[in-house]
């Protein structure tokens, strides 16, 4: 099995991506602002770039995931981490607002897919969330309108673990389309 990870999403460590941030500004702006070296360079352009790039990498994803959002339910479950230690949690993601609402409290997010699972990573400032979120079938939304959309650890398990309730959301498949099927087959 292939590990494909494909980012869709990270700002957990924007000091990586420093140089590269850097380099993008010089070559941008050096005829403009005079300069010959890359050290020239204000750090606060630097940052000043790397947000921009930040901003139009998660509205590109958010506007995917939106779309995605309004034509399927999905459940999230894992861990959030607390001053006491990690604690179980999940709920059902109907619309991009309760989305949202599950990761608002993330200073740094990291969303990623392997292998199909749809991963996310957050930190804040008790600790770091871990999650997946998975897409549910017909039979995994009647299930669990059955159970009315309980906030229930049980419930939760049950329809991430059973095929039937759940599948894996392919988001780079739904975002990337062709091109994805063609470079990852």
């Amino acid at each position: 099995m292939k590990n494909d990870i494909i980012t869709f999403f990270d700002n957990t460590n924007d000091n990586a991506k420093f140089d590269e941030a850097k380099k993008n500004v010089f070559e941008s702006f050096a005829e403009s602002q005079g300069w010959i070296d890359i050290n020239e360079v204000p750090d606060d352009m630097v940052w000043d770039e790397i947000s921009n790039q930040n901003n139009a990498d998660w509205e590109y994803f958010t506007e995917h995931l939106k779309k995605l959002l309004k034509e399927h339910y999905y459940l999230i479950t894992g861990t959030n981490g607390r001053w006491n230690g990690p604690a179980e949690c999940g709920n059902f993601i109907k619309d991009y607002d309760d989305f949202t609402a599950f990761i608002k409290h993330f200073n740094n997010i990291k969303i990623y897919e392997l292998n199909g699972h749809l991963y996310i990573s957050g930190y804040h400032h008790d600790g770091h969330d871990s999650y997946e979120m998975k897409k549910l079938t017909d039979r995994g939304v009647q299930y669990a309108d059955r159970h009315c959309f309980a906030h229930d650890k049980y419930l939760h398990s049950r329809i991430m673990k059973c095929n039937f309730y759940s599948v894996l959301p392919r988001l780079a498949q739904e975002i990337y389309g062709k091109y994805y099927e063609t470079h990852h087959a």
